[in-house]
């Protein structure tokens, strides 16, 4: 416990008191303690309407707090003091309820910086919501392109696939035989297709003169290309 100091203001039992000097080699100090001995004097103690009321009729209603400031005076200067001697670990630097208002005050600033804390953290969270939603929304953006694109996708390949059948058609039709006059004999697609080539290819160079061309004759020689023709139409 620290030195007490003579002549400073301590408490005892809440009430000031003002140690004068330490009693020899013992725990106590001399005190001088002020009190009010005016504790508990009101005006209305004094004030016969206040004490009779309207019982009588006599003394009608009314307060005496014209009075009030007088007595306020009084009972102020109305003190007077007295010596005790006091235990050294009885005098107190403040009065009881001083700790436990410290306490609630220490209380109430942790209160305070643990609502801080919680409105930080708060604000931290709302903005995390408020980041997590424009994501959201992103990838919501990201979700329905993706969904035209596999519609396209989609009937990219259903077209794909009806021109593959179509394709696949063709070559079927082309590796396919073809009855000649309802007969027993037949051709197959492929050969007729290059026939018609051919065909077509000497029309345009007989368009185009080729019969007056150089070694045309001496090309074509003496072959019977007409008996020919037959001769494998024959043997279909």
């Amino acid at each position: 416990m620290e030195k007490i100091e003579i002549g400073k203001i301590y408490y005892y039992n809440n009430r000031e008191v003002i140690p004068i000097e330490k009693q020899g080699d013992t725990e106590f100090y001399k005190c001088v303690v002020k009190f009010n001995i005016a504790v508990g004097f009101d005006a209305s103690n004094f004030c016969t309407a206040c004490l009779i009321g309207d019982m009588d009729g006599a003394h009608p209603k009314h307060t005496c707090y014209e009075y009030d400031d007088v007595i306020e005076e009084i009972k102020g200067n109305a003190q007077d003091e007295d010596i005790l001697f006091i235990p050294e670990r009885m005098l107190n630097k403040h009065p009881f309820e001083y700790l436990p208002n410290e306490k609630l005050k220490e209380q109430l600033q942790k209160n305070k910086a643990e609502v801080e804390r919680l409105s930080q953290q708060s604000k931290e969270k709302v903005s995390g919501i408020n980041s997590m939603q424009e994501q959201i929304h992103s990838l919501d953006l990201i979700r329905e392109q993706a969904e035209r694109d596999a519609e396209l996708v989609k009937t990219r390949v259903l077209t794909l696939t009806k021109e593959e059948v179509e394709i696949s058609a063709r070559i079927a039709a082309i590796n396919s035989n073809v009855i000649i006059d309802s007969s027993n004999k037949s051709i197959s697609a492929k050969e007729l297709l290059r026939l018609f080539e051919v065909d077509e290819r000497m029309e345009s160079l007989k368009t185009g003169g080729v019969d007056n061309w150089e070694w045309y004759g001496e090309s074509l020689g003496n072959t019977d290309y007409e008996s020919c023709a037959l001769e494998r139409l024959i043997n279909l």
